[in-house]
């Protein structure tokens, strides 16, 4: 018997991000949402040393906007840090015109954003 309705993965294009993304969130529109670490050397640096306030990892949101058929995508930046704000970001996830962004180790980040800006 086949099932229509799996949860299964299956590979359907390869998208030069030029990061090291974290976590992956698809919002109701299909809109994929990654958070980052652009610069993976700070990333591992700071994992090692949570604690440390004086150590910051670069942070990065981006949001790909698939075709329909996969074959072309959009790739927008609606956040990017130098780790000041907010240290390794590891997940973004968008609601209505707002955006939370978690990190690997301390902050969390709620920002308002806007539609014609992503």
């Amino acid at each position: 018997m086949h099932s229509q309705h799996t949860l299964a993965l299956l590979h359907v294009v390869d998208v030069p991000l030029w990061t090291a993304a974290d976590n992956f969130y698809v919002d109701p529109d299909g809109v994929l949402w990654t958070a980052a670490h652009p610069v993976i050397k700070k990333a591992f640096e700071h994992f090692g040393n949570c604690d440390d306030l004086s150590i910051h990892s670069p942070s990065q949101v981006l949001r790909i906007k698939f075709s329909d058929d996969f074959k072309t995508w959009e790739i927008t930046e609606p956040f990017a840090d130098d780790g000041r704000f907010i240290s390794a970001s590891s997940i973004a996830v968008p609601f209505k015109n707002q955006l939370l962004i978690g990190s690997v180790c301390r902050e969390l980040v709620h920002c308002d954003i806007r539609s014609d800006t992503i």
